[in-house]
C-alpha cells in the first residue's frame, strides 16, 4: 500500500561528518560581515521566521552562522533573551512576549537581522461542546487539552465496500472482515461477519480488549483510529463511482463505522485520499474531472458528519508528497504542492466548519527542494494555508532524546497542533517480516513531551516489543449497554453552486448531489430569499437584481425527516464587481475569490436542536 522510510540516522550522520570537516555550516557571511562590519550592520544572511502563537506571544526561529554564536533577540529594539545554536546551527525562542504591531530582530555579534513584523494574532475557532478543536499547538476538548494515541487501518472500509458489491468484484462476500489490523497486522480477517454492522461491532471489540490491557507508558490506552476511506489504489475514481451508484450502501458502511467507534470510545481520523503504488496526477490538477469527482465525494462525506463529534479531524490525503518527485518538480516543487494543498483545503472547509482539516504528510526526504532535518524541514511541510493540524510520518531506529526535544520545540513554535500519525521501528533485520513494527521508546518519549496526537502504523514486534499483548486471538469483551444504532437517520442537506461569483442576469446552477440520506432523499426544495421556490436535485436561477441572496435547500426523506442548508450568494451588479459590496460576514468569501478559490459562499445551517441559524 505505502512504504517509505525517513532515514534520520543517515541524515544525522551526513550532517555530523560535514560539521567535522568544516569550521561551520550555514550561509556564508559576506566579506564585510567578518572583515569590516560596523556595530549594527544588517545581514540578510540571518534566516528568521516569526509565528504568532497566542494573543500576547510569538515564536522566533533562525539559523546561526557558527556553533560559537550567541544569538540575542530584540523585541521593538529592546534585548529580551539570548540563546546558542544546536549542532545543525538552528536556534529558536518560544513564548516570546509581544503585542500587536511589535517587531523582532536577532543580533549575532556585530550583525543584526532585518526588522521583522510580528504577524497579527488570528484566534482559532472554539469547537462546539464535545468536538475536538485547536488552541495554539494543542488539541482541545470541552475547554481542556486532550492527548490522542491510536493506530492506523488501511483496508477494512475499502473491503467492506467491495464486499457490499458496489465495486463490481467477483464473489464480493469473501472480502467481509478483511483488514490490516485485527487480529494480526497486514493480513487480518475479522471472522464471522457478513454486514457492515457485524464488521464494525466485532472490529471495535478488539479495540475494547486493547483498552482493557493497555498500560502507561509503553502501551497507552487507544482512543484514536486513523482509517482509510478513499484509496485510488483500489481503482481510480472507484470510490466516487461506488457512491454515485449506491449511496445508501456507502453511507450504511460509514454510519455503522461511526456508531461502533462511538460505542468503543474511539475518535476517528478518516483518510479521504490516497494512491499507491502508481500515481494518477490528474487528481492533483484542480481543473480535472478526476479532481472534481473526488472533491464532490469528499464534500458529501464531511457535510454528512459535520454534526458528529466522534470525528476528531479529517485527513484529506495520505502522503501526497511521497514517491512522486518528477511530477511535483514539474509543477514547481513545494510551490506547486502548496498551491494544490491549499486549494483542496479551501474547497472542503466550508462544508466542515465543525472539524479540523489535516493532510497526511509523509515528510518525504527526496521531495524536490526539501531541507535537511531541522526546523526548516518542519516548516517546509506545515506552512500550508488552511492546514489546521500538521502531520508527519516517522519510520526509523534512532533513539536519541534530542530528536524528540527538537521536534517538540518546533511543534510548540507553530501556531497549529501536530499529529505524528504514522510511527514505525523500521529495522530491516527485525523479527517482523514487514520490516517495521511498534516502537515503545518513541511512544513513551513523545507522549511524555506532550505531543497532541500519535499513531502507530503497526502493533506487532520488530525488535522492540509489541503493543501490549498483540496479536490477541482470545475472547473479546462486550460493549457497555447503549441504545442501538438508529434505523433511519435524518438526511443532511448540502449543495454547491456555479459560477462562484455570479453577476446580475447570469444563470446560476445549484447542485444538491452532495446532500445525503441513508435510504435516499425524496424531496429537494430550494428557496431564494423569499423570491421563488424550485424543486429537484439540480436547479437553475437567474437573479434579476444584485445583492446578497440567502439560498436555502430543504431536503426530506421518505420518513418525513428534514434538514436544511443555506448559502449566502452574492450577486454583483456587473462583471468585475462580484465581491465589491460584501457584508462583514462574507469577507472571508471575498478573500477566497480574490485568491482564485471557488469558494461556495458563506454557510448557515439550521440547528436541529433549536432551529436557529448560525454563520459558519
Amino acid at each position: 500500500m505505502r512504504r517509505h522510510r525517513v532515514f534520520r540516522r543517515a541524515i544525522l550522520a551526513v550532517v555530523i561528518l560535514v560539521l567535522l570537516a568544516l569550521p561551520f555550516v550555514g550561509p556564508a557571511p559576506r566579506p564585510w560581515a567578518t572583515d569590516s562590519a560596523s556595530p549594527g550592520a544588517e545581514s540578510l544572511d540571518l534566516i528568521l521566521r516569526v509565528a504568532r502563537t497566542g494573543p500576547a506571544e510569538a515564536s522566533v526561529l533562525g539559523v546561526a552562522l557558527t556553533l560559537s554564536d550567541t544569538i540575542e533577540l530584540l523585541v521593538d529594539g529592546v534585548p529580551v533573551a539570548n540563546t546558542t545554536p544546536v549542532w545543525n546551527l538552528d536556534y529558536w525562542f518560544l513564548h516570546v512576549p509581544v503585542s500587536d504591531n511589535a517587531t523582532v530582530q536577532v543580533r549575532i555579534g556585530l550583525l543584526t537581522s532585518p526588522v521583522t513584523a510580528v504577524p497579527p494574532y488570528a484566534p482559532q475557532p472554539v469547537g462546539p461542546p464535545g468536538f475536538v478543536y485547536a488552541e495554539g499547538a494543542r488539541l482541545m476538548l470541552n475547554g481542556s487539552p486532550i492527548q490522542f494515541f491510536g493506530m492506523n487501518e488501511q483496508t477494512s472500509f475499502l473491503f467492506a465496500l467491495i464486499a457490499s458489491g458496489v465495486y463490481g468484484w467477483d464473489n464480493p462476500a469473501q472480502y467481509w472482515g478483511q483488514n490490516q489490523l485485527f487480529p494480526s497486522d497486514l493480513n487480518g480477517t475479522v471472522a464471522n461477519v457478513s454486514s457492515a454492522d457485524d464488521l464494525w461491532r466485532e472490529f471495535f471489540r478488539y479495540v475494547l480488549h486493547y483498552q482493557n490491557v493497555s498500560s502507561e507508558p509503553s502501551s497507552p490506552r487507544p482512543n484514536l483510529l486513523r482509517i482509510w476511506i478513499i484509496d485510488e489504489g483500489f481503482g481510480v475514481d472507484k470510490a466516487w463511482a461506488a457512491w454515485m451508484a449506491n449511496a445508501s450502501a456507502f453511507w450504511g458502511i460509514f454510519d455503522r463505522l461511526v456508531y461502533w467507534a462511538d460505542r468503543a470510545g474511539i475518535y476517528l481520523v478518516p483518510v479521504l485520499g490516497h494512491q499507491a503504488p502508481t500515481r494518477e496526477n490528474a487528481l492533483y490538477n484542480v481543473s480535472s474531472t478526476l479532481y472534481a469527482h473526488h472533491l464532490e465525494l469528499v464534500r458529501a462525506i464531511v457535510a454528512r458528519y459535520d454534526d458528529n463529534p466522534r470525528i476528531a479531524m479529517w485527513d484529506l490525503w495520505n502522503e501526497p508528497d511521497v514517491n512522486n518527485d518528477a511530477y511535483w518538480a514539474s509543477v514547481g516543487g513545494i510551490v506547486g504542492f502548496r498551491a494544490w494543498a491549499s486549494r483542496y483545503l479551501a474547497d472542503v472547509k466550508p462544508y466542515s466548519p465543525n472539524h479540523l482539516l489535516t493532510l497526511g504528510i509523509g515528510g518525504w526526504t527526496l521531495f524536490p527542494g526539501v531541507p535537511a532535518f531541522g526546523w526548516q524541514y518542519h516548516v517546509f511541510w506545515s506552512d500550508i494555508p488552511g492546514l489546521e493540524v500538521s502531520q508527519h510520518h516517522t519510520y526509523g531506529t534512532a533513539e536519541d532524546q534530542y530528536l524528540v526535544d527538537w521536534e517538540t520545540a518546533w511543534h510548540e513554535a507553530s501556531a497549529i497542533p501536530h499529529y505524528e500519525s504514522e510511527v514505525g521501528y523500521n529495522l530491516d533485520s527485525g523479527p517482523n517480516p514487514y520490516g517495521y513494527g511498534y516502537w515503545p521508546w518513541f511512544t513513551e518519549r513523545t507522549r511524555a513531551a506532550g505531543w497532541p496526537a500519535l499513531g502507530t502504523m503497526l502493533l506487532s514486534d520488530n525488535g522492540k516489543g509489541p503493543y501490549a499483548d498483540y496479536p490477541y486471538n482470545g475472547t473479546l469483551p462486550d460493549y457497555p449497554a447503549a441504545p442501538p444504532p438508529p434505523e433511519d437517520r435524518a438526511p443532511v442537506a448540502a449543495f454547491t453552486f456555479s459560477p462562484a461569483a455570479p453577476v446580475k442576469s447570469q444563470r446560476v446552477t445549484f447542485n444538491a448531489s452532495i446532500a445525503s440520506d441513508d435510504f435516499g432523499i425524496v424531496n429537494y426544495t430550494w428557496s431564494f430569499g423569499g423570491k421563488g421556490t424550485l424543486y429537484g436535485v439540480t436547479v437553475q436561477r437567474v437573479f434579476g437584481s444584485a445583492g446578497d441572496i440567502p439560498v436555502t435547500l430543504t431536503v426530506a426523506d421518505a420518513s418525513g425527516n428534514e434538514d436544511n442548508f443555506t448559502l449566502v450568494v452574492h450577486v454583483s451588479p456587473k462583471p468585475g464587481q462580484a465581491v465589491a459590496f460584501l457584508p462583514m460576514y462574507t469577507r472571508l468569501f471575498a478573500l477566497e475569490l480574490a485568491m482564485g478559490l471557488p469558494a461556495p459562499g458563506r454557510v448557515l445551517r439550521a440547528s436541529r436542536a433549536d432551529a436557529s441559524a448560525r454563520i459558519l
